[in-house]
């Protein structure tokens, strides 16, 4: 993580669950973390807001503004962007997380020639306030069974692979990571 010290880093989801972990981890390792949030329930959003936001960070890291090992874009996926669970209230959901896992394939071969790597990271259940916002009426009262079934993957185990990813030797990209609650049933 020495190589990555004094070198800006951009969160979005910074204000809460894996994103505020990810800050928090980061900048224990010296890195100048630049966070940002939102608050919105349109899922389509996560698309154009991940394309948005790896468009700028993209010009920040073009050949001549970085040195040394290049930069590096991990983009935040799911699980379930991988497989479509059979529960109909969440296949759009896993729809856009399929959305970005072929973008950020794409943005890997794109990125190779550019000294950038590129990592998909697609943890299972993570314990954070998804579930609140994600289910209807009472949301609390679904969040806690859903959260309750097994023990969940928490904010700093998915800030932990980050961590990780950024660890490796420059010649090393890891271009997936998928992490599960081991006790998580397979779709």
């Amino acid at each position: 993580m020495e190589r990555w010290r004094g070198k800006s880093v951009l969160i979005t989801g910074a204000s809460s669950g894996i994103g505020l972990a990810t800050a928090e981890a980061l900048a224990k390792f010296g890195l100048k973390v630049i966070g940002c949030a939102r608050n919105v329930q349109t899922l389509v959003l996560n698309i154009v807001a991940l394309s948005v936001c790896t468009r700028e960070a993209l010009k920040l890291m073009e050949p001549g503004k970085i040195a040394g090992d290049g930069g590096h874009v991990i983009n935040i996926n799911s699980y379930i962007g991988h497989h479509v669970h059979k529960n109909p209230s969440v296949q759009f959901y896993s729809a856009t997380k399929h959305m970005v896992t072929a973008l950020t394939d794409a943005l890997r071969k794109d990125c190779q020639a550019k000294n950038i790597r590129v990592t998909s990271l697609s943890p299972g259940v993570v314990e954070t306030e998804f579930a609140d916002r994600a289910f209807g009426s009472d949301p609390t009262e679904v969040a806690l069974s859903y959260y309750t079934q097994y023990k969940c993957l928490q904010a700093k185990d998915v800030a932990g692979a980050i961590v990780y990813i950024l660890s490796v030797p420059p010649y090393v990209n890891i271009d997936e990571l998928t992490m599960t609650p081991h006790q998580q049933a397979l779709i």
